[in-house]
């Protein structure tokens, strides 16, 4: 059958597909490959940059003041810690905007914790449909706050 001079062509299932078992990873007679492995795994030592430390040892963001957070996002920055995004977005404080203060806020010098603020953010950006890129903005400023928590 021709439609508009164009040929029909007859489409054929593909060949049933046959299971393949992957080569069994360390399967050397000798064991020398798994041998240093097992002793490079040993050897392996987790270097925590000393920026993080410094952020860590000096603020709690679960308890932390909106200058501390401020602070701590420029160190972070300023050690190439973290992007230019994620430092606007932790270091953004709304009540540190004097010449505009927001009703309802609390102060420049109150605790507060920072991990359920960001939290709160991920909910209601989710309820109201935000869209991915605002959402991994969110997951990423959240993840660096418990990571400094994780170190503290």
């Amino acid at each position: 059958m021709m439609i508009d001079n164009v040929p029909s062509t007859k489409i054929t299932p593909a060949a049933p597909i046959r299971a393949v078992r992957p080569p069994a990873l360390f399967e050397q007679t000798d064991n020398t490959a798994a041998q240093k492995l097992a002793r490079s795994e040993k050897q392996i030592k987790l270097s925590i940059s000393s920026i993080w430390q410094e952020v860590a040892a000096n603020i709690d963001v679960r308890a932390a003041t909106p200058l501390e957070i401020q602070d701590a996002s420029q160190i972070l920055y300023e050690g190439k810690a973290i992007t230019f995004e994620d430092h606007v977005n932790l270091s953004f404080q709304p009540e540190l905007n004097a010449d505009n203060p927001v009703p309802g806020l609390t102060g420049p010098n109150d605790e507060k914790d920072f991990i359920e603020i960001w939290q709160q953010k991920q909910t209601t950006a989710t309820r109201f449909g935000a869209n991915r890129e605002e959402l991994e903005s969110i997951q990423r400023v959240q993840s660096i706050l418990n990571y400094i928590d994780s170190l503290s």
